[in-house]
């Protein structure tokens, strides 16, 4: 698993390449406030988001301008500057096999919840096409 937490000032450990085969996740949180998504590619080949609120058990739902991109990096800085400011601390996850994946769900405390089930049938997805 390579984690990184500055996508401006450092070079993240991704390529463009990896949404076809790993798990991208983003962990923003500030006080009692834990969001967490990953990156998709839509039938458009636009990057997309799928945010969850962690403590409060609640999709969220990003302002367009944030939540998409033409690259994951693209949709990183977003976030990123959106939200640096505003105090949040984020931290930047790129899963690299499910054993990677269960550790995170584990370490994180999202197991039994929608967000599990949908990283899950991700890397399944994610499997699947590399056949």
């Amino acid at each position: 698993m390579k984690v990184f937490t500055d996508p401006v000032s450092k070079i993240p450990p991704l390529l463009e390449s990896d949404i076809k085969t790993k798990i991208i996740i983003s962990k923003m949180y500030i006080n009692d406030i834990l969001i967490m998504n990953y990156m998709i590619k839509n039938q458009y080949g636009m990057i997309i988001t799928k945010d969850h609120d962690i403590k409060n058990g609640y999709d969220v739902i990003w302002s367009n301008d944030y939540a998409w991109g033409k690259t994951m990096l693209d949709v990183i800085i977003k976030q990123y500057k959106l939200l640096l400011p505003r105090g949040y601390k984020m931290s930047y996850y790129v899963i690299e096999s499910k054993k990677e994946l269960k550790t995170f769900i584990k370490q994180n405390q999202i197991t039994n919840t929608e967000l599990e089930t949908e990283l899950l049938e991700l890397w399944k997805k994610l499997k699947e096409n590399k056949k």
